[in-house]
This record gives C-alpha cells, sequence and structure tokens, in this order.
C-alpha cells in the first residue's frame, strides 16, 4: 500500500505544481475587473476536473497506517491551500476523519479565483455525527 500512497502523493504535488494561474471564463471583462459579479462567471468543476485525480483513487481510510493518512491530509491541504481553499478542523477530530471528510468532499464542485479564497469550515463536526 505504501507505493500506491507515494504515487498519489506524487499526483497531488504535480496537481499543486500545475495550478493554473488563469481562469477560463465567458466574459472578457473579467480580466479587466474583479468585482464580485465576476463570480458568477468562473465556472464550478469538481475537484477532480481542477486537480485531476479521482475520488476513488483515494484509498478507504482503514486501509492506511496513521502516517499514511496524515501524509495524505498534509498533501491534500497543501493542495487545496494553493488553489486558495483553507480548511478548518476542531482539535479533535481524528487524522482518519479528517482524511475521510477531504475525500468525501472532493465530489463537491468548487470554484477557482486566484485572488480570493473560500473556506471548509469543520469545525461544528462532531464524533456523534455519522459518516457516510
Amino acid at each position: 500500500m505504501q507505493k500506491y500512497v507515494d504515487y498519489l502523493l506524487e499526483d497531488l504535488y504535480v496537481a499543486k505544481e500545475n495550478i493554473q494561474t488563469s481562469v477560463n471564463v465567458c466574459d472578457e471583462n473579467y480580466q479587466q475587473s474583479h468585482l464580485p459579479s465576476s463570480f458568477i462567471q468562473v465556472p464550478c468543476k469538481s475537484m477532480t476536473e481542477w486537480f485531476g485525480i479521482e475520488q476513488y483513487a483515494f484509498p478507504p481510510f482503514y486501509k492506511l497506517t496513521k502516517q499514511q493518512t496524515e501524509q495524505l491530509n498534509q498533501a491534500i491541504i497543501a493542495l487545496w491551500s494553493a488553489f486558495n481553499i483553507k480548511v478548518i478542523f476542531p482539535e479533535e477530530m481524528s487524522c482518519r476523519d479528517r482524511y475521510t471528510q477531504m475525500v468525501r468532499f472532493w465530489q463537491y464542485k468548487v470554484q477557482y479565483i486566484p485572488n480570493s479564497k473560500w473556506t471548509v469550515d469543520w469545525s461544528q463536526w462532531s464524533q456523534k455525527e455519522p459518516v457516510s
């Protein structure tokens, strides 16, 4: 499994290095103006489309060691950070729960706007909540 994790870590690193510095948008006015209305013009794409890594590429947490899970968490957070996505976790959330939530979030569509940030906040997360 470590060899597979190493390949996945490399894919995450390459995706981070290949970050797009410009966004293809429908309206040419976007390049001239960064008004809030420009958010509408930026396409929402799945993380798979932005990063080139399918959600199913991530192994289930129970097949990973704690060290592998932590390595993948750090790589995902670094990638998201390069795309201006900030994550907030409660201190008590385990590395496996963090991994599970981030992989589950992979299915959602997001916008990438180089001069803007957005936050994924799991600070209200509770261990009593079921993980689907």
